[in-house]
């Protein structure tokens, strides 16, 4: 007797790597290192069984970093956590998580414009007067929030230096 499609569903998005038994047949789940794809294959007995290869719906992830207003940060250590940023980015490119990676100017040459009595004004300066700055971004593609945490967590061992936290937050919007 066959299970039911839900149970095989669930079994699948149970086991992102690994196997799983269902009837006689052993299910192998392979995803691939930018989780892009899954492979799902059967075997009984050695002989496969089905082989076929899913796309994974990808979610889009804003990794952020912030900073202080008053933190210093000398030329020489920049250069090295820029070339370090660039290593991080092509491992992302690699993996097909990337897409897109910026680093602000300071905050103090912002321009704010803001909607007041039917007319857009614009100020100069921040937004607000807050002690920590958004410095920069990445904008990756990921299957799950665990997924873009790894990467999250990655891009703040770039900035050890500076103890600099990433936030990594989900889109509203699916990237597929």
């Amino acid at each position: 007797m066959r299970p039911a499609a839900a149970d095989r569903r669930r079994s699948f998005s149970d086991t992102p790597k690994g196997s799983c038994r269902i009837s006689h047949i052993v299910w192998l789940v392979d995803v691939d290192p930018g989780e892009r794809f899954v492979r799902v294959r059967g075997e009984a007995g050695g002989v496969p069984v089905i082989r076929s290869r899913r796309s994974l719906k990808l979610k889009l992830y804003l990794l952020s970093t912030y900073l202080p207003d008053d933190l210093v940060i000398e030329p020489p250590v920049v250069e090295v956590f820029l070339r370090k940023l660039d290593a991080l980015v092509q491992e992302m490119k690699a993996a097909g998580a990337w897409v897109f990676t910026g680093g602000l100017e300071d905050a103090r040459v912002a321009t704010v414009a803001r909607l007041k009595d039917d007319e857009v004004a614009t100020t100069d300066g921040p937004f607000g007067d807050y002690t920590w700055r958004l410095g920069g971004l990445v904008i990756i593609k990921a299957a799950d929030l665990d997924s873009a945490t790894e990467w999250g967590r990655r891009l703040a061992n770039l900035s050890q230096m500076a103890k600099l936290p990433v936030e990594v937050r989900p889109f509203r919007f699916d990237a597929n």
